[in-house]
């Protein structure tokens, strides 16, 4: 501290606790980006990690139709699959679609526009800093199934009291 001019102890002492808010500060709004959920991605990624545990069990039953070359039971399965998909559509409001292992769309649910192949999960670096990646914050989840499925579900989330902490 005596190279920068600070002779004083009152000098040192008030320099050492501006260093000290200042680096607080930086470190309070590093922390606030990295913990505030500005894209809601933790709330539809458990969302969707839900709802692929519901559906995952009919996904297994589907594989194994496959392999064995049992089109009714596939068919069948499939059906199921798809009538899970409407009724959580029902209660969530929500664009959600399957993806087999190679990223192409195996189904949606109606007036969805998810894309025909699988979109690539946005980086790190975006999702936890939007601001300085310039790019615009994702409603949409990817969870994958141990089946080798991809679940992906854009959620709009419509909270009820404008004024709301959730927001």
């Amino acid at each position: 501290m005596q190279q920068l001019g600070f002779r004083s102890v009152f000098a040192k002492l008030f320099a050492s606790v501006m260093l000290a808010l200042i680096l607080f500060a930086v470190a309070m709004v590093l922390l606030t980006q990295l913990v505030h959920d500005k894209d809601a991605s933790i709330r539809s990624e458990v969302l969707a990690t839900q709802i692929l545990g519901q559906i995952d069990p009919f996904l297994h039953e589907l594989n194994i139709s496959v392999s064995e070359d049992n089109r009714l039971q596939a068919r069948f399965m499939l059906a199921v699959v798809k009538k899970s998909f409407d009724i959580f559509d029902e209660s969530l409001q929500a664009k959600m679609g399957l993806y087999d292992s190679e990223g192409r769309l195996l189904m949606q649910t109606d007036n969805s526009d998810l894309p025909l192949e699988l979109p690539a999960p946005p980086s790190l670096f975006s999702r936890v800093f939007p601001s300085l990646a310039d790019t615009s914050p994702t409603k949409q989840a990817q969870v994958y199934s141990s089946t080798g499925y991809t679940f992906c579900m854009n959620h709009a989330y419509r909270l009820k009291n404008q004024y709301s902490p959730l927001r």
